[in-house]
């Protein structure tokens, strides 16, 4: 057996009291792990949305399912079908959909949480061959708890898409960059394109890892290669998919935003909830293979021989990469927090850290400190239960025998009440709010017409109810002015109650667990009715 397979418990120079600290720390991400994964179990029957955008996911699914309804991605589709992100998700989630028709959330929930297990599982498994089998447990445990604090566990494609590019990271890492590594590595790079599109990362990272420390030639042919298929494959996906491009990279484009400040406070709140990964990769690093760099002659530029002589190795390759982009770009933006980190970040910097058997052996009592630290620390911020409450049957019997319009975060409720009908999706107002400043967009005829039907019949009372939560009002999005004024001429206040909605607000971490989210009941004003 060689030394690289052998586990920590194996090794001879470990004293008792390092056994006992192994078994310590094992144990204690054990606790954390069953922890956390009650409160896992606990999301997936949530009654409400886990985020104001998770109807959009569970809408896309169920026009999937039913023959009539339009095509997804097709300028018909919108605005009621709008997804930001791409199509491998909901497809992703049809088995269980159908399967649980009557339970669409816990059907989506547990699709992300399959997902979520598979990526925990790929980390743990990569580890655990390099440097023994309870760090692969502590590092797949990392991955698991951070998700689970997160909206992730919603039904969405951050699960999904991670899987992808945690698989196309380990395939490099541990088969090298052979021509089927590259092809396997792209494959899921492509996949990952197609379900939340910045896990496309992958592709680039192994190309320019493949060029410097590889082989320059190899890496110029795979990346004329990979470029060929994706302008073949992006002219199939416009025409079979036509408004898909405009809908995701536009869209997103478009609300990217770039704030110091958000950047600041993320790399903080990220380095205090994972400072023993850090630590690990700082002592670990191989700074000498940076000074390692040849001349660049133009054999080595595009010949088989590496421009750097010592491997820096793939994992921290991909670590580099992700903080890179994360503070030239993607951590500028405010719109997910922590997201993009615990996405691109988080995993090969957990695959960097703990897969590593000779730094380890040689901070033995220091790596198992800091990171049963860690996990003290983490324990500390755990969530609390999500409470699953109902709506008053006081409210039901009010509501019974009108049309009610309500919103996304009450989508449960078109269920429940006959007449009831959605605002919009959760994410159909990125769209409308995106055609009112662009008045070339090519889905600016669908979202318009939409926009004048929805407007007009909330205007003329079409509704007898109104269910609007405080900081979502859908007269804002419809008829373009403040819903005081709107209140005022249309519709009156006849009650409210309130809903307590699951990671509602994750920025800060004193606010994770339930939130109390006030909802209004606007009844429509006599004058209106006897129109």
């Amino acid at each position: 057996m060689s030394h690289l397979q052998k586990t920590d418990l194996q090794m001879p120079r470990c004293s008792r009291k390092d056994r006992y600290l192994t078994t310590v720390l094992c144990i204690a991400f054990f606790l954390l792990f069953l922890a956390y994964a009650r409160i896992h179990s606990a999301t997936i029957g949530e009654s409400w949305p886990l985020t104001l955008r998770e109807p959009a996911f569970i809408i896309q699914t169920d026009a999937l399912l039913d023959p009539e309804a339009p095509p997804m991605y097709s300028w018909e589709s919108l605005p009621e079908q709008t997804n930001l992100y791409g199509p491998i998700y909901p497809i992703s989630a049809l088995p269980l959909a159908a399967l649980l028709d009557d339970a669409p959330y816990i059907a989506h929930r547990l699709t992300t949480g399959l997902f979520l297990i598979l990526s925990c599982t790929t980390l743990g498994f990569l580890i655990g061959r390099k440097s023994g089998k309870h760090y692969g447990w502590i590092g797949a445990v990392f991955f698991y708890i951070t998700s689970i604090a997160s909206p992730s566990v919603a039904a969405g494609p951050d699960t999904l898409s991670t899987f992808f590019y945690i698989a196309a990271i380990g395939i490099a890492y541990d088969r090298g960059f052979n021509w089927k590594s590259i092809l396997a590595c792209a494959m899921l790079g492509f996949a990952g394109l197609l379900t939340k599109p910045y896990t496309v990362l992958v592709i680039p990272g192994m190309l320019t890892y493949c060029y410097l420390f590889v082989s320059p030639k190899r890496a110029l042919f795979a990346a004329v290669a990979i470029a060929t298929v994706s302008l073949l494959g992006f002219g199939i996906i416009s025409y079979c998919l036509p408004a898909y491009f405009h809908t995701v990279f536009g869209m997103h484009s478009f609300y990217a935003t770039r704030f110091l400040e958000e950047l600041l406070s993320q790399i903080q709140e990220f380095a205090y909830l994972h400072f023993s990964l850090l630590a690990l990769f700082a002592f670990g690093f191989p700074y000498r293979s940076l000074g390692s760099l040849q001349k660049p002659t133009w054999s080595r530029l595009f010949g088989n021989q590496p421009l750097f002589s010592k491997p820096l190795g793939f994992d921290r390759f991909m670590t580099i990469i992700a903080a890179s982009v994360l503070l030239i770009s993607l951590g500028w933006h405010g719109g997910a927090y922590l997201i993009y980190f615990n996405h691109l970040l988080l995993p090969p910097l957990i695959l960097a850290s703990l897969s590593r058997a000779d730094t380890l052996e040689r901070h033995f009592r220091l790596s198992h400190i800091l990171l049963l630290a860690n996990a003290l620390l983490v324990f500390t911020l755990l969530p609390s239960q999500p409470k699953n409450e109902a709506i008053s049957p006081a409210i039901y019997k009010a509501l019974q025998g009108g049309t009610v319009l309500i919103d996304p975060v009450l989508e449960p409720l078109t269920s429940a009440l006959p007449d009831a009908h959605l605002a919009d999706n959760g994410q159909a107002e990125y769209l409308i709010n995106y055609d009112r400043a662009n008045k070339n967009s090519p889905s600016r005829p669908c979202s318009k017409a939409w926009f004048e039907k929805e407007s007009s019949q909330i205007g003329e009372g079409a509704y007898d109810y109104l269910l609007l939560t405080h900081r979502h009002n859908r007269p804002h999005l419809f008829l373009n002015r403040e819903p005081t004024q709107f209140m005022q001429s249309h519709y009156e206040l006849f009650g409210y109650f309130e809903i307590s909605v699951y990671y509602v607000s994750f920025r800060e971490r004193g606010k994770f667990g339930n939130q109390p989210l006030p909802i209004s009941i606007f009844k429509r004003k006599a004058n209106l009715e006897s129109n």
